[in-house]
């Protein structure tokens, strides 16, 4: 496998894992997924969500391996703050991924907008108040939503309701996520990269966290 063979395998393989108004949480709670790339098993998937001094906390966590030539290892780690008004004031993107695709980008309010930054250098700045981000997909169905904010590509992405339950992410590149609900739970999530199709199937329902 080339070098941009697995450049793209990275950034298909990270955008699938980051791409889940406020859901009546009220307690913590924790949703796990194992990853699966063709048959086999590559990785797993925690998403969490906590409540502190009045802000919805949410935390995913995945961590994937796979190969074909060449092994690829990406691990990703993405927190993210809605106040009580359901406002987003904070996001936090971190990729470790093989060959040095790293990256850390962090979407921060501002009055009237938002300021982005990649690696520490400021990338943008939005304008407008965001309300539902991707990884928010990993915790509730985005019921009557067409697009949802991306913390991975600090761009709105485009989200397609295609049938009950069922919502497609349009992603940059002109590639879809496909996520799949039953009873407003996420119960999988199908995407496709230069290693072929991955799949992050539910483990469980929703557990109160320890």
């Amino acid at each position: 496998m080339s070098l941009s063979s697995t450049s793209k395998a990275v950034c298909q393989i990270a955008i699938c894992i980051a791409g889940i108004g406020l859901a009546v949480h009220g307690q913590p709670e924790q949703h796990l997924f194992n990853v699966y790339n063709g048959d086999k098993q590559v990785g797993n998937l925690s998403a969490n969500y906590s409540m502190a001094k009045g802000d919805h906390i949410y935390a995913v966590q995945a961590d994937v391996k796979t190969s074909l030539l060449l092994t690829i290892h990406v691990s990703v780690l993405c927190t993210l703050v809605f106040n009580a008004d359901g406002v987003l004031t904070s996001t936090r993107y971190a990729q470790s991924a093989t060959g040095g695709f790293d990256k850390i980008i962090e979407t921060n309010a501002i009055p009237g907008g938002y300021k982005v930054w990649r690696d520490k250098r400021l990338q943008k700045e939005l304008r407008g108040s965001i309300r539902f981000t991707a990884n928010r997909l990993y915790f509730e169905e985005p019921v009557g939503l067409d697009k949802v904010y991306s913390e991975a590509n600090a761009a709105v992405l485009p989200l397609k309701n295609i049938a009950p339950g069922v919502y497609e992410l349009f992603t940059p590149d002109g590639k879809h996520t496909t996520y799949t609900y039953s009873g407003g739970r996420l119960m999988r999530l199908d995407g496709y990269t230069a290693l072929g199709k991955v799949t992050f199937k539910r483990m469980e329902n929703i557990t109160k966290a320890k």
